[in-house]
């Protein structure tokens, strides 16, 4: 991806009330429900990932845990990929994922945060200003 040639957004994806479901886990030392859980955190993040480069070619920054950061060009960006990646999360590990967009990291992060705020498994792209 040329970052130089095009407006880039940033997508901060985030697994939602993970470590609730850990701690559960954890408490009850129910350690293979735990060893499950952990091996779809892994494959959904993966599989994640190597969507949003093949639907959108993103750039992959980040992916490990629960969390996914892309860069993707602003004219391959399409909620609706995002959309589907949410069922996918959803599928593979029970839990809920939430996405935050925007043109810089911060407001991508913000963005995450208040999908979070409004219960998961959302996307949220306030602020998003095209050029």
């Amino acid at each position: 991806m040329d970052v130089q040639a095009k407006q880039l957004l940033y997508a901060l994806g985030d697994g939602d009330k993970i470590r609730d479901r850990v701690e559960y886990y954890l408490f009850n030392e129910e350690l293979e429900g735990l060893s499950k859980f952990s091996r779809s955190l892994v494959e959904a993040v993966n599989t994640l990932s190597s969507m949003a480069v093949a639907t959108m070619n993103a750039k992959v920054v980040m992916a490990g845990g629960d969390d996914v950061l892309f860069l993707i060009a602003e004219d391959r960006y399409k909620k609706e990929l995002l959309l589907e990646l949410l069922e996918i999360f959803k599928s593979s590990t029970g839990s809920n994922f939430s996405f935050g967009v925007g043109n810089t990291i911060t407001n991508a992060y913000l963005n995450v945060r208040k999908a979070k705020s409004l219960g998961g498994g959302k996307i949220v792209e306030q602020e998003i200003i095209r050029e």
